[in-house]
């Protein structure tokens, strides 16, 4: 197993290159955040690989309930996987509309879709049998990799290391077992990744 601590990676908003006029602004931990319906045409992005997509959603409500709230929406990728993205979700009080004053909003709903290289379509359509479009938006981030910025963690308990050559790259590897835990020490703000590998 290898413990790597990241430096955290900016997040780029994509917009549409269709359909992408129709905005709305969210106040979200009093910060803008622009999202964009899902209407019946859909929303489609262009974009160039290798990258990882975040795709953060909200449903819209009038009443605030404590109940939970359904919403689902669908991925199409390079038009042809499909892919269909289910949530529920209570309403989060703190999230206010610029253009909505009186409408509520749920917790987001967070799905991942790693890209390879190349050109790539994304195309965003509308689920079945909603009352309100889903809100949402999408966001590229680079891949990390071993390298700048990033820093392999040794064990808080000495044990040799397992060098394990991958992608022309030396990774150290350290053993964790039920009678061997392995325990790191690490502070400030950043992304801590774990990678394992079975003997």
């Amino acid at each position: 197993m290898a413990v790597i601590l990241i430096s955290p990676l900016e997040a780029k908003l994509l917009k549409p290159t269709r359909n992408g006029e129709e905005k709305e602004v969210l106040i979200v931990n009093a910060k803008r955040r622009l999202y964009y319906p899902i209407k019946n045409d859909g929303l489609l992005y262009a974009m160039e690989g290798p990258m990882r997509l975040e795709f953060i959603s909200r449903y819209p409500v009038l009443r605030k309930k404590k109940k939970s709230h359904s919403f689902h929406y669908r991925i199409v990728l390079d038009g042809r996987d499909t892919v269909q993205v289910n949530h529920g979700y209570k309403v989060q009080k703190t999230i206010k509309s610029i253009q909505h004053p009186k409408h509520k909003y749920t917790h987001s709903g967070n799905y991942f879709i790693n890209l390879g290289k190349g050109s790539h379509t994304v195309e965003i359509l509308a689920g079945a049998n909603l009352k309100f479009p889903v809100l949402i938006r999408v966001l590229a981030k680079e891949f990390e990799s071993i390298g700048k910025n990033k820093e392999v963690l040794a064990p808080m308990v000495h044990q040799n290391a397992v060098h394990l050559v991958t992608d022309k790259k030396d990774v150290k590897y350290y053993e964790c077992t039920s009678n061997l835990p392995l325990q790191v020490e690490a502070s400030g703000e950043k992304t801590l990744r774990i990678l394992s590998r079975l003997e």
